[in-house]
């Protein structure tokens, strides 16, 4: 989020909210790889390094594939994705964002020292 100072309650609440969207985008709808198999051939000297992938799913057709959780579950986490639009998703990240930024930061007396001398006169 940069290097700003982010502490009133104001950037909290957007940041809560921020983070909520952002959690159901990365494990809704984002697809990884993950490594399947890694092996190196050597051929004249040069050693080459190869790598297969599995395919590509999101964290939640991942989890959904192991028995970690139950069927009830599953099915909940299922129907809050197939409600859930992405491109509005993104768009109120966006605007989530663009409103943290826009709030004005916090004036406390310890950040005095950021101001350089000749313009605190």
């Amino acid at each position: 989020m940069g290097d700003a100072r982010l502490d009133t309650l104001a950037h909290q609440r957007l940041l809560d909210a921020l983070y909520d969207n952002l959690w159901l985008t990365y494990n809704f709808f984002q697809p990884g790889l993950r490594l399947k198999e890694k092996h190196t051939t050597e051929t004249e000297g040069i050693v080459q390094l190869h790598r297969k992938w599995h395919p590509g799913q999101t964290p939640l057709e991942r989890l959904c594939a192991t028995s970690a959780l139950d069927p009830a579950m599953q099915a909940h986490l299922r129907t809050v994705r197939d409600q859930t639009n992405p491109r509005q998703l993104r768009a109120e990240i966006y605007q989530l964002r663009e409103q943290l930024f826009d709030l004005p930061l916090a004036q406390r007396p310890e950040d005095q020292w950021l101001i350089p001398a000749e313009s605190a006169a």
